[in-house]
């Protein structure tokens, strides 16, 4: 088929996208730069905690020994080694000293648990505002990351003239691809995703006498999950197979029935259950669109049916079970 290519992009929009593009990853290295400069942190006032520690350690060098005299414990500062008698030489002494060294430690233990907490304190304020900044900007990331995508859809966008209609979208070697719109000079209109040419992924397509399909498409048929719009106020919601419903689905007709079952071909086939309007409701199997096989009818008033079907016509014995108890049964 012939058909004639014209380019609908400008210089523009493809500076937007470039610019757009550049601005993600200037934001994606900042981001890089400012989680590395924030470890740096962390790290050097977890050294200067472990400093702290250290220092704390030092002033408390002290343990306890028995003073054979008065047969009580004394703390003795360690040093260097030396023998039990000096050490207990040295306890009048170091009762003298222990009440001001005991201050002094008391003193020092209480400033560094300042400084401890000040560090903590610092860490976890450095920490949260670390998270706030980079959720900031991963935010930012994500805005210019949707605008690209929107921008994206209008990038390569050509406009390609068959005999029978034309085709405005996105274009590779010359062939639909991507998301385009398809208009013919009959009135109807398809929109969605193409591969290769063909309608295939996710797309409506609106004919011309008011009928809409909304669902999954392949080789420019219909395939997979879809609802198929009626002008009537018909409805079909279910799975299609080479632009037919197959396998299961539901339809809503337009005087208030619903069939609720397996399709074949188009047609209702298989195990269903239908629901009329008054209340009355059928289940059973169907072939051909018309219940054959075996089946039960549920009437409004209670009462229900039991029995075999042909072609939509209830044949051979059926029994009737009234809502009051009583048996009946019923050859056709």
């Amino acid at each position: 088929m012939n058909k004639d290519i014209f380019n609908l992009n400008n210089q523009s929009s493809d500076n937007d996208y470039n610019g757009l593009l550049l601005e993600i990853s200037n934001d994606l290295n900042e981001i890089i730069n400012y989680i590395n400069d924030n470890i740096l942190k962390i790290k050097k006032n977890k050294c200067n905690e472990i400093n702290l520690q250290e220092e704390e350690s030092k002033n408390e060098k002290y343990e306890w020994g028995i003073d054979n005299n008065d047969k009580k414990e004394i703390k003795i500062k360690l040093g260097k080694k030396r023998k039990k008698s000096e050490l207990l030489n040295e306890n009048e002494d170091l009762k003298d000293k222990e009440f001001n060294e005991e201050n002094e430690m008391g003193n020092g233990k209480e400033e560094i648990n300042k400084k401890k907490k000040k560090l903590k304190i610092r860490n976890k304020k450095n920490i949260k505002k670390s998270f706030v900044n980079i959720i900031g900007k991963i935010k930012n990331i994500i805005i210019k990351i949707n605008e690209l995508k929107n921008n994206n859809n209008t990038l390569n966008n050509q406009e390609i003239i068959f005999q029978n209609g034309r085709y405005i979208g996105q274009v590779v070697n010359g062939l639909g691809e991507g998301k385009g719109i398809m208009f013919w000079d009959s009135g109807d209109r398809y929109e969605g995703e193409y591969i290769n040419d063909k309608r295939e992924g996710k797309g409506i397509y609106y004919h011309n006498n008011g009928d809409k399909y909304d669902g999954k498409w392949k080789n420019n048929l219909k395939e997979g999950k879809g609802i198929f719009y009626y002008n009537n106020g018909e409805i079909y919601k279910g799975e299609w197979r080479n632009d037919q419903p197959e396998g299961k689905g539901i339809e809503y007709y337009k005087n208030g029935d619903v069939y609720i079952g397996d399709f074949k071909n188009g047609l209702r086939d298989g195990k269903a259950n239908i629901y009329y309007n008054n209340g009355d409701r059928y289940e059973g199997d169907y072939r051909n669109n018309l219940k054959d096989g075996k089946g039960v009818f549920y009437y409004n008033n209670g009462d229900r049916m039991m029995g075999d079907y042909s072609n939509g016509e209830r044949i051979g014995k059926h029994v009737k079970l009234y809502s009051n108890g009583e048996v009946e049964t019923i050859i056709y």
